[in-house]
């Protein structure tokens, strides 16, 4: 099923924009053409994740106000351990120590809420593949019951639980 540019309606999309504003998720699909005409901020021209996250973290060209580290401006703080700036992270987009996600931990927040609307990790199965999934965890959870089952040494528990894993394993 292929989706077409809500602009024009005519192009298949292929640029696709997320928009998080205020925790409000709004969704663009363009074809080439109406994103270029639109010039909706150089997507589709980022040929590399450097790109990508110097557009998301920098939009329009406004540095993103983050939480002052004892009244040191984001543009100027330094990992003491490594000596990464934050203006040669948004450079490179790539962090130069495991400390510099404390240097700069309110700023990676702001981006990381920008990027994925959380900052908290809520993990994503295709749904082509959640029915397997769930059948794979409750097989693993009735094997850990049939291991409690025979150490407890109720083995009409134990041949219970052995003919439930069968048949989830079948279905």
């Amino acid at each position: 099923m292929s989706m077409f540019c809500m602009v024009c309606n005519k192009a298949p999309a292929t640029v696709h924009v997320t928009r998080i504003v205020n925790n409000q998720i709004t969704e663009g699909h363009y074809c080439a053409n109406c994103a270029n005409q639109k010039s909706i901020s150089g997507i589709g021209h980022q040929n590399n994740p450097e790109d990508l996250l110097n557009s998301l973290m920098n939009p329009g060209g406004i540095l993103e106000a983050a939480a002052p580290l004892t009244n040191v401006t984001v543009a100027a703080r330094t990992c003491e351990c490594c000596g990464l700036t934050y203006q040669r992270f948004k450079e490179t987009g790539k962090l130069g120590c495991p400390e510099c996600y404390q240097t700069f931990k309110d700023s990676l927040r702001d981006l990381l809420r920008r990027m994925h609307g959380s900052v908290q990790h809520q993990g994503k199965n295709p749904s082509h593949t959640v029915d397997w999934v769930q059948r794979d965890n409750k097989v693993r959870e009735l094997r850990q019951q049939l291991q409690k089952a025979i150490t407890k040494e109720d083995y009409e528990k134990a041949a219970h639980l052995r003919d439930l894993i069968k048949e989830t394993e079948t279905n």
